[in-house]
């Protein structure tokens, strides 16, 4: 099962890699099965720049297929799992609530950005239109009243239906401090009655890991995050072919270069 993950199609996930455990007269190994599949949507698939997949670190098939297939790790993070057990902070002075809207969905684009590496932002290519897509518009930030700026957020980004709710907690760089009252405030808005939340944080990233673990959320596992650059060869672009017609039908009239006069002594 593969799907896109952006509206210009350009980035594709291959979400799951298993078979049906009845495959009839099929007499060729799992493996090599998988592997025609996949190579067969990457090679189909028509306008895609980058590929990714996500594994467990433990599942040590799927990751040696996925880097035999040409993917790369780009990332490691930890996946935690929390739900409410006390009632919702206060909101920090200075800060304002925004939800997020086709009208303020620029700030979430913009502090995103600032929070994904060069390299990511690439593989991705997400625009403003894709965080609504995948959010569904059911997002929350707390924006900077003085500079009127999103420093934080939080965004609904698949259901799971075994974890349940996989949410992106985006923190400006910089801003640690806010990790507490304001980064929990943020929790409780997206978070519905009797639901966990899921939140991704960087294998690295201690400061989330702390403040994760005085909320009581517990550590589900960790995963990788592989990626996959497709590179094909770009036609000539319309204006250049026009230009070399045109400058073929011109040659003819050209005027064509002087004769050049016999040097002296030479018959």
């Amino acid at each position: 099962m593969t799907r896109r993950l952006n509206r210009r199609g350009t980035c594709w996930e291959v979400d799951h890699l298993v078979l049906a455990q009845r495959r009839g007269a099929f007499s060729a190994p799992e493996s090599e099965v998988v592997e025609a599949l996949v190579r067969e949507a990457i090679q189909s698939t028509k306008g895609v720049a980058s590929w990714i997949a996500t594994s467990s670190v433990l599942d040590g098939p799927r990751l040696a297929f996925l880097r035999a297939q040409g993917f790369q790790q780009v990332r490691s993070d930890q996946l935690w799992q929390w739900q409410s057990q006390a009632p919702s902070p206060s909101l920090p002075s200075g800060l304002k609530e925004q939800p997020l809207t086709r009208q303020s969905a620029a700030m979430l684009w913009h502090l995103e950005q600032s929070c994904c590496p060069a390299h990511l932002r690439h593989v991705f290519d997400r625009r403003i239109e894709d965080l609504l897509d995948q959010s569904g518009g059911c997002g929350w930030m707390l924006v900077d009243g003085s500079r009127n700026e999103a420093v934080a957020a939080i965004r609904h980004q698949i259901h799971h239906p075994e974890v349940g709710v996989v949410a992106e907690l985006s923190l400006q760089p910089g801003r640690e401090d806010l990790y507490g009252p304001a980064c929990e405030w943020l929790l409780h808005r997206l978070a519905k009655p009797g639901t966990a939340l899921v939140l991704r944080a960087d294998r690295d990233d201690e400061a989330r890991h702390a403040w994760l673990e005085s909320l009581g959320a517990s550590l589900l596992g960790e995963q990788i995050l592989m990626a996959r650059t497709v590179w094909r060869r770009q036609e000539a672009q319309p204006a250049r072919q026009a230009a070399l017609r045109l400058e073929a039908m011109l040659e003819q009239w050209k005027p064509s270069p002087g004769s050049l006069p016999t040097p002296a002594g030479q018959r």
